[in-house]
């Protein structure tokens, strides 16, 4: 600007009203709309980083660059499938976000059952267990046994010390 467009304008130089417009955000190269197929694809594959995530929901550092790698490979025009593959070589079946049932996951397939059939089993063996010897001490258990336990539970004695003594302080309900 030269000196007369200055002073014509007061001393400060002029802007372009067009530089002030907002301009509208590009979408990234993950967006979901912009990218359905990145997308797609990435919602398949496990963040190895966060386990219960798919790269498509994770923001770890892995997950970013495993989703960068899917955009490369579609934009080299390689098919789903192949891209699945390309990950599953690298990272074997546990990239996938639900890996096929065959001899290597079998575990990852059966674990949970397994676990929950043999937790149930053993808390059914404690609680037999239980039962039983508590029966068993019910069997056991003389007539002067019981009311002494009967007069322990309405406070007429206490244990003290190892030993069962009348109580002091006891004085029955009238």
């Amino acid at each position: 600007m030269d000196a007369a467009g200055m002073a014509a304008s007061g001393g400060a130089p002029s802007v372009d009203l067009q530089s002030l417009k907002p301009s509208e955000a590009r979408p990234s190269e993950f967006d979901p709309k912009a990218n359905p197929r990145v997308y797609e694809i990435s919602t398949q594959l496990r963040c190895l980083v966060c386990a219960n995530e798919t790269i498509a929901e994770s923001n770890a550092q892995l997950a970013i660059d495993l989703r960068r790698e899917v955009a490369e490979q579609v934009k080299a025009g390689k098919t789903d499938d192949e891209i699945i593959d390309f990950m599953v070589d690298r990272y074997g079946d546990y990239v996938l976000f639900k890996p096929p049932f065959k001899a290597k996951t079998w575990l990852l397939w059966l674990g949970p059952g397994v676990f929950f059939l043999l937790a149930l089993w053993g808390m059914t063996r404690i609680v037999v267990t239980r039962r039983a010897q508590a029966l068993q001490r019910r069997r056991e258990a003389t007539p002067e046994a019981v009311e002494r336990a009967k007069k322990i539970l309405r406070g007429e004695l206490i244990f003290e010390k190892g030993e069962v003594k009348p109580n002091p302080n006891y004085r029955p309900e009238i």
